[in-house]
């Protein structure tokens, strides 16, 4: 399931918001985007999780490459890792900087 919270994230920023960090304002992507998802494919897309799939791939968006981090952690520990960072200081959502395991 990871890897699909990563891929619906590279989606968020790849193609709906075209390569930005975030959305243009005003645009109420997530929350039509969890509208457009949840009817279609029922619970799981709600604007929160939709907002962590994203923080998930600015953080990692070299996930696929890293085999050792995908096997060993799951949704949960990344989730935390997301909330520990964003209180840190460390990547405040710009995916300039990836953090391991290591980094925290």
């Amino acid at each position: 399931m990871v890897e699909a919270y990563w891929e619906v994230g590279r989606r968020i920023v790849e193609e709906e918001q075209k390569g930005k960090e975030r959305a243009d304002y005003g645009d109420f992507l997530l929350v039509n985007l969890s509208k457009e998802l949840s009817s279609e494919f029922g619970k799981g897309f709600s604007y929160a999780n939709l907002k962590n799939f994203r923080q998930f791939y600015l953080m990692y968006p070299d996930y696929k490459k890293s085999y050792t981090l995908r096997s060993e952690l799951s949704w949960s520990h990344y989730r935390l890792i997301m909330r520990l960072s964003n209180r840190l200081g460390f990547a405040q959502g710009t995916g300039s900087r990836s953090n391991g395991r290591r980094d925290l």
